[in-house]
């Protein structure tokens, strides 16, 4: 139900409160094995500060209790925030270079391969193309993702006023998984891809005067969403974007092994990541005694 700050509840905020805080009722309550529980979190100058458990009763519950509490609904809490925020960033990144050059390399194969040289890059022209599939459903999936994410909340506020479950957490969990999953995939196979989108450029370039003049132009788009796509300021970003999956739990950097190794062991990293991140922000702040 919704969460309501009844007089009882407004009297245990304030009780511990510590002075310049702010304190907020959470607008979800919790409901967890037959019981439901409030939680309120507390700021400083626009920095969290703590976080209080309470019943139904506005009786502040136990440690070991809270703690459990506080970690589900403080990240079902962020994922929300993150959805809201970055992940609707991300899906939106336009897609369109990544369905020509995939319809363009279609399309030039069948005239390039009559060239011998051919030969040379033919593994390249078809490990690329399928780089760019990997991207483009991947790209797909943030939006499915998103709609998934909007979906879990709307039920949480519409279906069930106000119910949060933990039901609720661990499909949020799963989809916060998957979203920074794809993401470093994405990124990954980009920069993996770069030698061989390189070779395929120079071949380009070596034939584009000698290709059938009618799809001379068709070289000439797919060299132009190749410089794009190598672009040394978006590759910047991208590779300071990874750099930020690329970390253990205390912000120093770490390597990963090529290819799908390399992302399972990210994945690994993320989940410890993640739990020192909960420990650190929700229990070390909890105030139930």
């Amino acid at each position: 139900m919704k969460a309501v700050e009844t007089p009882e509840i407004k009297a245990q905020i304030k009780k511990y409160k510590k002075w310049l805080e702010s304190a907020t009722l959470f607008p979800y309550t919790f409901k967890w094995n037959d019981s439901e529980y409030y939680y309120v979190y507390y700021k400083r100058t626009g920095s969290r500060a703590g976080i209080l458990i309470l019943d139904l009763y506005a009786q502040v519950v136990s440690r070991d209790e809270a703690e459990k509490i506080a970690v589900m609904v403080g990240n079902y809490n962020s994922i929300v925030a993150e959805g809201t925020d970055k992940l609707s960033r991300d899906k939106a990144r336009p897609i369109w270079p990544i369905q020509n050059m995939m319809a363009l390399l279609d399309q030039l194969e069948p005239e390039c391969s009559s060239f011998p040289s051919f030969l040379e890059i033919q593994e390249d022209w078809h490990s690329f193309r399928q780089s760019l599939q990997t991207i483009y459903t991947g790209q797909q999936r943030l939006q499915e993702i998103y709609d998934e994410m909007q979906q879990v909340d709307d039920t949480v506020h519409e279906k069930r006023n106000y119910t949060l479950t933990p039901e609720d957490v661990e499909q949020m969990r799963k989809l916060m998984r998957e979203w920074q999953r794809t993401m470093y995939a994405e990124g990954r196979k980009q920069l993996e891809s770069l030698p061989l989108v390189r070779r395929i450029r120079t071949f380009l370039n070596q034939h584009h005067n000698q290709v059938d003049l009618q799809v001379r132009s068709t070289v000439g788009q797919l060299l132009q969403l190749i410089k794009k796509y190598l672009d040394p300021d978006s590759l910047k970003k991208l590779r300071r974007s990874l750099s930020g999956f690329e970390k253990d739990e205390h912000g120093q950097p770490v390597t990963f092994a090529p290819g799908e190794r390399g992302i399972e062991q990210m994945m690994k990293m993320y989940e410890r990541r993640a739990e020192f991140d909960l420990k650190r922000v929700f229990i070390d702040g909890l105030r139930n005694e």
